[in-house]
């Protein structure tokens, strides 16, 4: 049978749309266990990202996108031609209907192209997180929810992305603002407040989640299945400032013989303190990818700063780094009229010092700032200072070795006490062990226990110096930049941690928004600080420009003004270093 030219390149176009609807669904399982589709991975700045970089799956799908584009091209090729056809028919019947026809053929030609252009679009936002490795913590699925470094969630656990979390894992979410704990929490055992246990060690006594307003489910679930909180499966907690909420599942996640893929989901239900939305327009969602396997090992302290016995100028911030993430709720305590946190404690002179701790880096570091000023720094701020000429002691307590809330001590997200003494095994406080503290000044893991101290003298000197940015990568304007390359600043100095949230920056294309998240590491040795931006998938021929503003402090509360690096000569009077060049703008374009 005769088949004419317009019928052939319609049935080519819904040939089209076919192959990738078979692309996608064969290639799922296959590549259920490998890396995310474009990220998870640091990414290009002002660059066009080559297809030797590419994952497999990426390839193809862009090779699908160029075959769909030259269909295109010749989509339009038609609809010009039959219009030529058209003007030149003198008025011919017959001439002008075979025009139309192939105008006609060329537009449903046109919205199958378009449809299946839309089809790859979707798959690769919607699953390719899903597909390909998940998502730091945009929304796990990519269609239009919140953005990680550019809304209310300051951090959550595990993080977006997140490949082999453990079973027995909490979830962890932190905003920015205080949070009607209502809209997150059901007062579930009656008790007038939200996020507590009338029988500690049960946790069917606790308060469970407000799951109308935070979804957590297997992702190749539906929300409708999400865990339920007048089924009990998933207890919360949270702090008196309604910041940061603990999600601890009564079951296990997860199954013992395969990984499977959660979903979180914050809705727009979620309110702040004031009882505003704390989502304009959508919520917030991410993935995680939950393993066979349950967390017996217990965290440990990776540094800490200042080092022991080191004397160290009065306005220097204190920071314990663990190896992994830690319950912000257990390394504060429970507060008391004396001491607003019991587990983390700095004192002098057997007194405590009066400040704050702060937790950030993805749960792994923590930070104490004093509370008595004691100068100004360049950017306008106060600078707070520990007791000069002192010798400060810091302790950070192991919790019970059957810990529950409310928390006697340290715990990493799967309730594993603090192994102070670094042994591999937690044997809890010393009002159980019977062990003094380990102590990182004199150690001895034979005879101290899991409480972990040390101590270091101040100075009646404030370091004023500014940090720099010693190296950068990928450089500025840098062409070609692979998918897996490396975004990193290293620092002249030790940073402060707490202070990258809100003072770090990530410009995407119009037509693009990425999450971005980032991770920090000191070397104690050379006393510089590494900064890491992880990020949401990114798009091709697109520019991206990291920034790196003047609210991040070292660790003895120097802005980083002027925002100068070791090849950019920035100054009082061109403050900002954009793309190596001093300018005098207060951030970069």
């Amino acid at each position: 049978m005769h088949i004419s030219k317009n019928k052939a390149f319609i049935k080519l176009a819904a040939l089209s749309i076919l192959i990738v609807s078979v692309f996608f669904v064969v290639s799922t399982p296959a590549l259920a266990q490998t890396a995310d589709l474009f990220g998870g991975q640091e990414a290009n700045i002002n660059a066009d990202i080559g297809l030797s970089s590419a994952h497999p799956a990426v390839i193809v799908a862009r090779i699908i996108n160029v075959f769909l584009g030259f269909l295109g091209i010749i989509t339009l090729g038609m609809i010009v031609y039959a219009g030529y056809e058209w003007m030149t028919s003198a008025g011919d019947a017959a001439k002008i209907e075979k025009a139309k026809k192939r105008i006609m053929a060329a537009i449903v030609g046109l919205i199958i192209i378009l449809a299946s252009f839309g089809l790859v679009r979707y798959f690769l936002g919607r699953y390719g997180g899903a597909m390909l490795g998940g998502n730091p913590g945009g929304p796990g699925n990519n269609t239009g929810f919140g953005v990680l470094g550019q809304n209310i969630v300051e951090s959550h656990y595990p993080a977006r992305n997140a490949l082999d979390v453990v079973r027995n894992t909490s979830i962890v979410v932190t905003f920015r603002e205080a949070i009607n704990p209502s809209t997150i929490i059901l007062d579930s055992n009656g008790s007038g407040t939200y996020g507590d246990c009338t029988t500690p060690g049960n946790y069917a006594t606790c308060d469970m989640i407000n799951d109308a307003n935070v979804e957590i489910y297997q992702t190749k679930q539906t929300s409708a299945q999400k865990l339920k909180g007048a089924s009990g499966d998933v207890a919360v907690f949270t702090d008196t400032a309604h910041r940061n909420f603990v999600f601890k599942p009564t079951s296990y996640l997860g199954s013992p013989s395969e990984k499977l893929w959660y979903t979180v989901y914050l809705t727009t239900g979620i309110r702040k303190a004031n009882n505003q939305n704390a989502f304009a327009g959508s919520g917030y969602s991410w993935n995680f990818e939950v393993g066979t396997r349950i967390d017996n090992t217990p965290p440990k302290v990776e540094s800490i700063w200042p080092v022991a016995n080191a004397n160290e100028p009065k306005n220097v911030i204190i920071q314990i780094n663990f190896d992994e993430a830690v319950n912000p709720l257990a390394a504060s305590g429970p507060s008391s009229s004396t001491s607003p946190f019991q587990n983390l404690q700095v004192s002098s002179s057997s007194a405590l010092v009066e400040g704050a701790f702060y937790i950030s880096n993805q749960y792994r570091t923590v930070e104490f700032l004093s509370n008595n000023a004691c100068g100004v720094n360049s950017c306008g701020k106060t600078v707070f200072c520990l007791p000069g000429l002192s010798a400060i002691d810091v302790l950070a307590k192991a919790a019970s070795t059957t810990p529950f809330y409310p928390y006697n001590g340290v715990l990493d997200m799967a309730d594993n006490s603090l192994d102070g003494n670094k042994d591999g095994t937690s044997q809890g406080p010393q009002t159980e062990s019977g062990r003094p503290p380990y102590n990182e000044n004199a150690p001895d893991a034979a005879t101290q226990g899991d409480d972990y101290a040390w101590h270091f003298t101040t100075t009646n000197v404030v370091d004023t110096t500014a940090p720099l940015v010693e190296v950068s990568a990928p450089a500025p304007n840098a062409p070609g930049v692979l998918l897996d390359a490396d975004i990193y600043a290293r620092f002249s100095k030790i940073m402060m941690s707490r202070s990258i949230y809100g003072s770090i920056n990530f410009i995407s294309p119009a037509t693009s928004t990425v999450s971005y998240w980032h991770s920090c590491e000191n070397d104690t040795v050379t006393k510089k600080t590494t900064l890491h931006f992880m990020h949401d998938q990114f798009f091709e021929n697109g520019d991206y420009h990291p920034q790196l503003m003047s609210g991040l402090n070292d660790v003895y509360q120097n802005c980083y003004k002027p925002c100068a690096g070791a090849s950019c000569a920035a100054n009082a009077a061109n403050p900002s270093c954009c793309n190596n060049v001093p300018t005098a703008g207060a951030s970069c374009p």
